[in-house]
């Protein structure tokens, strides 16, 4: 699953992030961050990332392993160091949101992938409501993305104006980007046919040696 999860997020990032390569963000230090990270170094080519923690020491300890495995800059973060990022990522099971619209820069794209239940929220409100929002699937994120659903909930947005789904997006049967000024936040609860794909090409590598 967290491999799957990586993999989504850095299609979703190839396919709604402005193009230049810049500065990453996570939040979370768990194995799903790690996942998040490396998805963004082999599908966008990222090369700095802010790590940002409940702890200093477990920050500055997954800046090592990231150094460590990838072989690039990753730095403990602070919340005023988020207009920095280029893309975010947030990977933890947090119920309160993390950053809201004013700490981040015009033109970021986020993945938000830790949330899977109505009541937990990673992101801001008011970033749901100044971004154009895609999910992995439609159905479930409406069920259970707190992401999406509190907003909702709170008025001043609806479930109705997420823009579509990342297939569609791919085949470009919905608009993602409109502009390199648009936020853009991905929003992603899980998928079973992306599992079962995944679980597909594992088992054609094993069985090709």
């Amino acid at each position: 699953t967290a491999i799957r999860t990586g993999a989504t997020s850095g299609l979703a990032t190839k396919t709604l992030a402005n193009k230049e390569p810049g500065v990453g963000a996570i939040f979370g230090t768990g194995v799903q961050a790690q996942h998040q990270v490396e998805a963004l170094v082999v599908a966008v080519g990222i090369k700095t990332f802010l790590v940002f923690s409940r702890s200093i020491e477990s920050a500055q300890s997954f800046c090592n392993l990231i150094q460590k495995m990838f072989g690039i800059e990753a730095t403990a973060g602070k919340l005023e160091q988020l207009k920095k990022a280029n893309v975010i990522c947030t990977a933890t099971p947090s119920e309160k949101p993390l950053f809201d619209f004013e700490d981040i820069s015009p033109g970021v794209h986020i993945n938000a992938v830790g949330s899977y239940k109505p009541e937990m929220q990673e992101v801001g409100s008011g970033v749901v409501r100044n971004a154009r929002v895609i999910v992995d699937s439609l159905e479930p994120c409406k069920a259970e993305a707190g992401d999406l659903i509190v907003p909702a909930k709170e008025g001043e947005w609806s479930l109705d104006m997420i823009c579509g789904e990342l297939g569609q997006a791919i085949q470009n049967k919905t608009v993602g980007r409109q502009r390199k000024s648009d936020v853009t936040l991905f929003k992603s609860v899980g998928n079973a046919i992306q599992d079962l794909a995944l679980v597909n090409l594992i088992m054609e590598k094993v069985h090709s040696g």
